[in-house]
């Protein structure tokens, strides 16, 4: 009779042995072999791994100095090419009928299978797509605008409340509230009341933050979030990653999507069309496949929870920067001033639009907060890929951080100063630098909401620059400055954070 140590012994030499010839395999003989770059990188994930989990998201600063080493494409995993060139932006993102699909690791990672945001293949993305693009048209979101100023309004009177009791603000708390507030009634047809403080749930927007700051642990390894879905959320509450919030969220979508599905059945009247997310998901048009009760409170759930970060921080760090330099708030507030003062009704998006020195503002509060820095995958599936001498094979993983986009010299000088005039600059050039900013994305999957999210931002912050004199507290660069990539920024210590106190509330 064989030991048993001499079994355990037979299976960890078998398990090197094929360790081994995996690894000469990615280096000697797959396709991307010829690719630049470090050896371990093309060896294994591990190295990735290593980076972004233990030390806790560190692997762009890697990446940055492989192209200083090597040059704008590089190999970064086994699998994966990162091409650090802003025309090349829009090839990896590519739009129309150029196939661009995600990973499987990707759609793996958070668990919620079926949603629009994980949805690996270019088609079915197109079509999931389709089924509430409506929702999102310019047209429906012109139609919201009023909702969304009395939102702003409900911001302006926590932001006097706070004047009159000397209270410290955190700014990104507060501006998430509003955008919670805003992104839920314009898809669910009801809104949470985070601003008003009358929401009964969890903390969603702290349950959000977690859930990015793991990210990439459920990258590497994604049995863990699919170990927590089974959970109860007695268990879940007590983990250090709290996201019972979401999970909630998700079960109660589930509920509202099965009561609208009834209410669909026995409505007498089909007339007019649907007009939330709720009756749009569950439509007697959309086929049987996609109104999976489990896929749909999973596109209801990240739906929301991908809208509420990035309005939040771009607002937080424009104040940030518009406090520390009072100049520029003071070219901003004479801009506004004859638009703020001088009218007797709402002043839409569309006009703010017009005004150069706020579309400044908003385009580098984007910029410097970048949307996500998460390499965001793409794939070709059928299509070979030039750049530079390379051919990307078809099937070739492709990415670019949006943080490597918008902080590239060549395109914006001084890349990490806050300049609102560099867009003054260059529409006076007939430069177009919008193009270059990615923080929804681009291509065929650029995010659903970047009208609503404009909406937001050009009738929030002239209401809260125009009518607020802050002073920064216990707030300093090294508070929202990039330190790691977990998702979103985050600083070397804690996590981005814009606290103030209210000096003055301005008559307008």
């Amino acid at each position: 009779m064989i030991p048993f140590t001499t079994y355990v012994w037979i299976l960890s030499v078998a398990w090197v042995l094929l360790l081994g010839i995996r690894i000469i395999y990615r280096l000697f003989f797959r396709p991307l072999r010829n690719f630049p770059g470090p050896k371990l990188a093309a060896a294994s994930s591990c190295y990735q791994t290593y980076h972004d989990v233990i030390r806790h998201g560190q692997y762009i600063w890697v990446i940055k100095q492989m192209h200083e080493k090597y040059g704008p494409i590089v190999r970064i995993t086994p699998n994966e090419l990162h091409i650090n060139d802003p025309y090349f932006y829009d090839e990896i993102y590519a739009g129309g009928n150029r196939k661009r699909d995600k990973t499987i690791e990707f759609s793996n990672a958070g668990s919620f299978n079926g949603a629009l945001l994980t949805t690996i293949f270019h088609d079915q993305h197109r079509f999931r797509r389709g089924i509430i693009n409506k929702l999102f048209s310019t047209q429906a979101v012109r139609n919201f605008d009023a909702s969304i100023q009395e939102h702003v309004d409900t911001l302006v009177h926590v932001l006097e409340e706070a004047k009159r009791t000397d209270s410290v603000v955190k700014l990104t708390e507060l501006f998430g509230a509003l955008s919670a507030d805003v992104v839920s009634q314009f898809t669910y047809g009801t809104s949470h009341g985070y601003l008003k403080g009358d929401s009964n749930e969890m903390d969603l927007l702290e349950a959000v933050y977690s859930a990015t700051v793991f990210a990439h642990t459920t990258f590497a390894f994604p049995f863990l979030a699919t170990m927590a879905l089974k959970l109860p959320f007695a268990v879940l509450r007590k983990l250090p990653i709290n996201t019972v919030p979401i999970l909630e969220l998700r079960e109660w979508a589930g509920l509202k999507i099965a009561e609208v599905a009834q209410q669909q059945k026995i409505k007498t009247d089909k007339s007019q069309g649907p007009t939330t997310l709720f009756e749009m998901l569950v439509d007697d048009n959309v086929p049987a496949a996609e109104r999976d009760p489990l896929r749909l409170k999973n596109e209801a759930a990240t739906i929301f929870a991908a809208g509420v970060e990035t309005c939040a921080r771009v607002m937080a760090l424009s104040v940030f920067h518009l406090t520390k330099d009072r100049s520029k708030l003071e070219k901003l507030r004479e801009e506004l001033h004859p638009v703020m003062s001088n009218r007797s009704e709402r002043i839409s998006p569309t006009e703010m639009e017009k005004l150069p020195y706020l579309t400044g503002v908003i385009n580098e509060g984007l910029r410097l907060s970048y949307g996500s820095t998460l390499r965001f995958p793409r794939v070709a599936p059928d299509e070979a890929l030039h750049f530079e001498g390379f051919v990307i094979p078809p099937g070739t993983v492709m990415s670019q951080s949006n943080y490597f986009l918008h902080t590239d010299p060549s395109i914006f000088p001084d890349p990490t100063n806050f300049d609102p005039e560099r867009w003054i600059r260059a529409a006076e050039n007939d430069q177009n630098l919008k193009r270059f900013i990615g923080s929804f994305s681009k291509g065929s999957r650029q995010c659903l909401g970047m009208t609503l999210a404009y909406s937001l931002l050009y009738i929030a912050m002239p209401a809260v620059f125009s009518r607020f004199d802050m002073e920064l507290y216990n707030t300093t660069e090294e508070d929202v400055v990039i330190g790691r990539d977990l998702a979103f920024s985050q600083p070397v210590m804690g996590r981005f954070r814009v606290d103030v106190k209210v000096a003055k509330v301005l008559g307008i």
